[in-house]
């Protein structure tokens, strides 16, 4: 992730990476602001983390708000609103889950963050989300095999330099589905942000869950599809593609989910975490209190947070289990996360990548050195990467085995792994699929401009 700060009338570089700028004017003195731009929520431009010191903790359950608009300038309604709540006591640093931004048609938006509790406000100057591809210049070397082992320990990185060109084209209509092939899934948030799942062969047609401007983010297992819709709420479906979606939160309440085959998660809006186990009509078990969730992963025995101060927790068994967590990284040690029924990754502090398997005791496994790693898709046979230019890479097997390139730098912009898959939102914002070998071809699914969001059913 790269970040943007901006202290009291001072101006920073504008950060490109898919989108045209993003430069933050604090209002106040009072506020101190670190806006990221977070590529493992989607492709570059489509979601914001924000940090920030100096709004003082209020009496209520949120200390503020910060706001989304369709236009260049903070007036009127905004397209979305997520609340935070101040740590550490009056004064204290607040942090807040990534925040959304809505999948409206491309254009300038502009961003305002109001600290309630001090009456103070920061706005951010406009910027334009776009299918254009990431450009860069400089490479960080993905290594051949682990080095060394290491749960927050940073090491230094190795760079070369490489380059890398793609083309965009107008995008396509989403192909009507057929059927065969199995039960395996793709899902994908189209450019008119509808909601498609395809089941079996690559070559079907894709099967519409959402209408166009109803979906914001898609995740799958086996047997589940979870949607966060236009109004910000968390809807479930189990079995067939064509039964109904189940409710499970209210509009504005969903800002992080996920699922997995016999439970199902989500971050609301006040940043608690909550995870259910079975059917879809039963009770949430409550696993962080407001503030404190802001990423998720899930399987069917094991839960992993990030916490309000950045830290890194897996509970393994049961969902009532007040002791279960087990601390993995310390406090502004976690910058994204994944984990599967024996294995859990995390991207650290200094953005270094960091795997380990077996036992939540056991040590972690580096993968790539910090500065190069900016997203992470994890099974227990398959580890996928982008890497610090923006390459795509998958490695099979062993933690120890090398990784295999799937495409050049500037060329994967979201990603998905599952036991025989591999998904990629190329630069352009086309996906493609591979199956089998990580040397065969991949086949086309969307074209250019055409995708936002891709997940696989089996990708944790």
């Amino acid at each position: 992730m790269r970040s943007i700060t901006k202290r009291v009338s001072r101006l920073l570089p504008c950060l490109a990476l898919g989108l045209t700028a993003l430069t933050v004017v604090p209002a106040s003195a009072q506020l101190t602001l670190t806006y990221v731009i977070d590529p493992s929520s989607g492709p570059p431009g489509t979601a914001i983390r924000f940090t920030g010191t100096g709004c003082p903790r209020g009496s209520g359950t949120t200390d503020g708000v910060f706001e989304v608009f369709s236009g260049a300038d903070p007036t009127g309604t905004p397209l979305s609103t997520t609340p935070f709540t101040s740590l550490g006591g009056a004064g204290g640093p607040f942090v807040t889950s990534t925040a959304a931004l809505p999948f409206s048609p491309a254009g300038a938006k502009a961003t305002r963050l109001v600290c309630t509790s001090a009456g103070t406000s920061a706005v951010g100057d406009d910027f334009v989300m776009t299918a254009a591809p990431a450009t860069s210049t400089t490479s960080s070397t993905v290594p051949g095999s682990s080095t060394s082992t290491s749960s927050t320990t940073p090491t230094s990185s190795t760079t070369s330099t490489s380059s890398s060109t793609t083309t965009s084209t107008t995008s396509t209509t989403v192909p009507p589905p057929t059927t065969g092939g199995g039960g395996s899934r793709v899902g994908v948030v189209t450019s008119c942000v509808g909601g498609h799942v395809k089941e079996g062969f690559l070559t079907n047609g894709f099967s519409q869950q959402l209408n166009c401007g109803d979906a914001r983010t898609i995740v799958l297992s086996d047997t589940r599809v979870g949607v966060v819709n236009g109004c910000g709420a968390y809807y479930v479906k189990q079995g067939a593609l064509n039964t109904s979606f189940n409710q499970q939160t209210q509009c504005n309440d969903a800002s992080a989910i996920a699922v997995s085959p016999n439970r199902n998660g989500v971050i609301n809006g006040c940043g608690a975490a909550f995870v259910k186990q079975g059917a879809l009509t039963g009770p949430f078990s409550q696993q962080l209190n407001c503030g404190d969730g802001r990423a998720l992963a899930l399987t069917d025995n094991r839960v992993g947070v990030i916490n309000g101060c950045g830290s890194f927790y897996v509970k393994e068994g049961f969902l009532t289990d007040p002791n279960g967590f087990n601390q993995q990284t310390g406090c502004f040690d976690a910058q994204a996360i994944a984990v599967s029924p024996s294995r859990v990754a995390v991207i650290n502090g200094c953005g270094a990548l960091y795997v380990k398997e077996g036992a939540l005791s056991n040590p972690f496994q580096l993968q790539l050195n910090c500065g190069d790693a900016q997203a992470v898709s994890l099974t227990d046979n398959r580890l996928g990467v982008i890497n610090g230019c923006g390459a795509y890479y998958v490695k099979e097997g062993a933690l120890g085995n090398g990784f295999t390139q799937q495409t050049q730098c500037g060329d994967a912009r979201a990603i998905a792994v599952s036991t025989n898959r591999n998904a990629v939102i190329n630069g352009c914002s086309a996906l493609y699929v591979k199956e089998g070998a990580l040397n065969g071809p991949f086949s086309k699914q969307l074209n250019c401009g055409d995708a936002r969001v891709v997940s696989l059913n089996g990708t944790v």
